[in-house]
């Protein structure tokens, strides 16, 4: 049976004018501090195996945990495959992952709150390696909610991630 189902839309390149190039949404235009400012982000799971501590660097620069908001700068480690380093687009969606993670309300001991998918939009490519992510979630009493954030890099916004969560008191 099929276990995950990836989706992309490939946008052909385009010279357009200056003048083409609006700025962010309000909502997205602060600049975040800067990784340097930061402190590391300590793993919020147990485990030898996981994926975050041993494959990304992640430095928290606003928000406090549970309180549903959180900012982070987030860089991968290494190559994604022996000689391959990653693209600009894949730093943009490994970041996005972590929204329902940083940004979560519960506390990781109790409950599941599991991303059934993640959607990103970028209006430009990120530069340099470190991107930035300014995540919120929200989550209902039925079972579901949603983390969402605005991502940057070192210039500024770059685009937009969601994530519907699917939420549940560990077994």
């Amino acid at each position: 049976r099929r276990a995950c189902l990836a989706r992309a839309v490939r946008v052909r390149r385009a010279e357009m004018p200056e003048a083409a190039a609006l700025p962010p949404p309000v909502r997205a235009r602060t600049a975040l501090p800067g990784p340097e400012t930061g402190e590391p982000w300590l793993p919020f799971v147990e485990g030898d195996d996981l994926f975050y501590p041993g494959a990304t660097e992640i430095v928290r620069v606003g928000g406090a945990t549970g309180s549903g908001h959180a900012i982070a700068w987030i860089r991968l480690r290494g190559d994604l495959l022996p000689g391959v380093a990653p693209s600009p687009l894949a730093r943009a969606c490994a970041a996005a992952d972590f929204s329902n993670g940083l940004s979560a309300i519960l506390p990781f001991h109790a409950w599941l709150f599991v991303n059934t998918e993640l959607t990103v939009h970028l209006h430009r490519e990120p530069v340099g390696e470190w991107i930035g992510l300014d995540a919120h979630t929200v989550t209902g009493v039925a079972g579901f909610g949603l983390a969402s954030g605005v991502l940057h890099d070192a210039r500024g916004p770059i685009g937009t991630c969601a994530q519907s969560l699917f939420v549940q008191r560990r077994g």
